[in-house]
């Protein structure tokens, strides 16, 4: 530990060539360190002097800096729509102090199987902005989270989020309001008079880490939302969960079911 080292990058570049050295990470908010411990870590790259806390409106696309935390993405939607899926989701993560340090790239970069963060990116189709070594490129979501040792080195930049209207269902399944979440369970939808036009469905902590019910999906979109069943949804979704905290793997199962019945219903309340 007496070889510990921090570097202090004044720039993008600076920080990359630093993030290159074996064992050597990112520091944004410190609650990963929190968890993982400084075990196989031998140094940090401190991210406070590369200005990325900010969130900006492009127009077609909102870009948030991998520095910007919960609380600051929570509370930008909350003051232009408090049914986005991202105040919903982030403004109910884990406890103030906690999403006042909690920061949008240092939770993808880590990605716990409780993130309130991806389940939410997934569906609305965001990409990862990173800094290569010539430029910055954007990833989806879904291929960086897949393979996450290919990008340890390269920092995030943020995130970009296409800017489209969607109705929004958003569950978390824990003992306490401020525990980690078993799963969660995001559902974005559209309407268009009495269609369902789109449908995005995501659950995070299932066993195999997060899925798109993309099957689902294709099933229900485009149908006369009077003549969609709920029960029958629930019933013949399978998505399966390992024993937690909250309970065994089929409870977890059966909690699912029981959500995701309630998320198909809201569509049909919003929709009437």
């Amino acid at each position: 530990m007496s070889d510990f080292k921090w570097y202090f990058p004044k720039s993008i570049a600076e920080a990359n060539e630093f993030l290159k050295i074996d064992g050597i990470i990112p520091h944004a908010g410190g609650t990963f360190l929190i968890r993982t411990g400084m075990k196989n870590i031998d140094g940090l790259v401190d991210l406070k002097n590369l200005h990325l806390d900010y969130i900006k409106d492009n127009g077609d696309l909102l870009e948030i800096g991998a520095m910007a935390t919960f609380s600051d993405v929570a509370e930008f939607f909350n003051g232009k729509n408090s049914e986005h899926i991202l105040s919903k989701s982030l403004g109910n993560a884990a406890t103030t102090p906690l999403r006042n340090r909690i920061t949008i790239g240092g939770s993808i970069f880590s990605f716990p199987n409780w993130s309130d963060l991806v389940g939410p990116l997934l569906a609305l189709d965001a990409t990862v902005k990173i800094q290569t070594d010539s430029e910055a490129t954007e990833i989806p979501v879904e291929n960086y989270i897949g393979n996450q040792k290919d990008f340890r080195n390269k920092l995030i930049m943020g995130i970009m989020i296409p800017l489209r209207e969607w109705n929004s269902h958003y569950y978390r399944a824990t003992r306490t309001k401020t525990d980690h979440c078993a799963f969660n369970l995001t559902i974005l939808w559209r309407t268009d008079g009495d269609i369902l036009n789109d449908i995005r469905i995501v659950v995070v902590g299932n066993q195999k880490r997060y899925a798109r019910l993309t099957d689902l999906e294709n099933a229900l979109r485009g149908m006369e939302i009077e003549k969609i069943s709920p029960e029958n949804i629930a019933k013949n979704t399978d998505v399966q969960f390992a024993d937690k905290k909250l309970g065994s793997g089929e409870y977890l199962k059966e909690i699912f079911a029981v959500e995701l019945e309630r998320g198909i219903e809201e569509i049909i309340k919003t929709s009437s």
